[in-house]
């Protein structure tokens, strides 16, 4: 009987001390120092960045201004008033006559606008082009930007627009055609608006 008790401590003292063995090892596996049930910590992963470009607005009578107009002018009267068409700070008219007589002065109306991409810039020229067509007009490509297109819709009124990256700019130039001051040819008219798309592109476009 003793030497079966003696039998029954060695087996206990040895699951004690397999259990400290254990106990040793556990140590050894990743958790929280503070005992909370050794979870992995899962890393956050990083917020989308948004990369929707943000629109221009453009004050277009301050970024191409009435002297710059009138230096490059082939009408036949001075452009002399200057203000947003409209109201709209986005387009511009410089205007020969401050009171219009009852025959329309001579004028050009421009407008600069962010299309945001390329590719929409690109589409609102296109657009232009087809309108123009569909009604018949003859349409032109002077050099401007990556994409221009030029029509006349009368003997008065010539309308050219351009994109230049994401940024599209549009110019009717118009003359009374009254007899002290004959209509310009459309080429001329057409020309002009080309200059001065140009120059406004070179202002908001690298």
């Amino acid at each position: 009987m003793r030497a079966a008790g003696v039998g029954v401590m060695v087996l206990v003292a040895a699951g004690l001390t397999g259990c400290g063995s254990i106990s040793g090892l556990a140590s050894l596996l990743p958790g929280d120092s503070g005992g909370g049930g050794g979870a992995l910590q899962t890393p956050t992963p990083p917020r989308p960045v948004d990369t929707t470009p943000i629109r221009a607005e453009f004050k277009t009578c301050e970024v191409v201004p009435l002297n710059e107009v009138q230096s490059r002018s082939p009408l036949r009267e001075d452009l002399v008033l200057v203000e947003p068409d409209e109201g709209i700070e986005s387009r511009c008219r410089y205007n020969s006559s401050i009171d219009p007589p009852v025959d329309w002065p001579n004028s050009v109306v421009l407008s600069i606008e962010d299309a945001l991409y390329p590719e929409q810039a690109l589409a609102n020229v296109e657009q232009d082009r087809q309108d123009a067509t569909d009604v018949g007009y003859s349409v032109s490509s002077p050099s401007v930007g990556d994409k221009a297109s030029a029509y006349s819709e009368s003997d008065y009124a010539s309308y050219v627009s351009a994109a230049k990256g994401r940024y599209y700019v549009h110019v009717l130039v118009s003359d009374s055609g009254n007899l002290e001051f004959p209509q310009l040819p459309r080429s001329q008219k057409e020309s002009f608006g080309a200059d001065i798309l140009t120059y406004t592109l070179s202002q908001i476009a690298e």
